[in-house]
């Protein structure tokens, strides 16, 4: 019996369609969510210190979150306040600072309106 050609075309072509969409289904549950935990300032690592007195010598630390799960487990968050002015800051597990950002007004008003701040916090349990 001979197969007409459409319908080889049209079982390829679902095939490839379900193999795409089991992938993408499997690939997506490999991701990890991040989770973040806020911490004091007199827990934070000696390394970590160093780095944000290295940028910032005279400014005041506001938050910190430590990243526990996710793309980079270790990395810091800082919030500092310094010359007036308010700055987040990235910092890898071994101290060094990956990225500094300074928060303008306008960033201020869009956390506000979302009622959030630039990261999720969630306590340690």
């Amino acid at each position: 019996m001979k197969l007409n050609s459409g319908w080889l075309y049209t079982i390829l072509l679902a095939a490839v369609l379900y193999k795409m969409l089991v992938t993408a289904v499997f690939s997506s549950r490999s991701i990890t969510q991040e989770r973040k935990v806020t911490m004091p300032p007199s827990e934070l690592p000696v390394v970590i210190r160093n780095a944000i007195e290295q940028v910032f010598p005279e400014g005041q630390i506001i938050a910190i979150q430590k990243e526990v799960e996710g793309e980079d487990p270790g990395r810091y968050d800082v919030e500092m306040r310094s010359d007036g002015k308010e700055y987040e800051i990235e910092i890898s597990p071994e101290g060094k600072v990956i990225e500094i950002e300074e928060k303008t007004p306008a960033a201020k008003i869009a956390e506000a309106k979302q009622g959030r701040k630039w990261t999720i916090t969630r306590t340690a349990r």
